[in-house]
């Protein structure tokens, strides 16, 4: 296979990618994009590449004031832009990181937002 032909290729698979998506998801994957930058320029953090830590100060901005199927969203977004840039995933499954392995995200913000409340806060 010559170069052009893998580039070609190359080229086809980004387009299959970048339409693989309704309009309406691209338009959430651009809206939850700009809040994680707005958010980034706000804590001092890089969205991209974005560091793992990055995304887990994220969802933990998150976790108090959105449902969990919102964080999912959000963090579908920032992948989606990640691999678009052809940038490693900065995390895969946040929950993972923070329970050691052995919770999902979605039982983690329940765990936090349980612990807020016993906390007082």
């Amino acid at each position: 296979m010559s170069d052009a032909d893998l580039d070609a290729l190359l080229t086809r698979a980004r387009a299959y990618t970048t339409h693989s998506h309704t309009a309406h998801t691209l338009q959430n994957y651009a809206a939850n994009w700009k809040h994680f930058i707005a958010w980034c320029a706000e804590h001092g953090g890089r969205s991209l590449p974005a560091a793992p830590e990055t995304i887990l100060r994220y969802v933990v901005a998150l976790i108090d004031r959105y449902a969990v199927s919102t964080i999912e969203r959000r963090l579908a977004s920032i992948s989606y832009y990640h691999k678009q840039a052809r940038h490693p995933l900065p995390i895969t499954d946040p929950g993972a990181v923070v329970a050691d392995r052995q919770m999902t995200m979605s039982a983690w913000v329940e765990h936090h937002r349980a612990t807020q409340l016993r906390a007082g806060h």
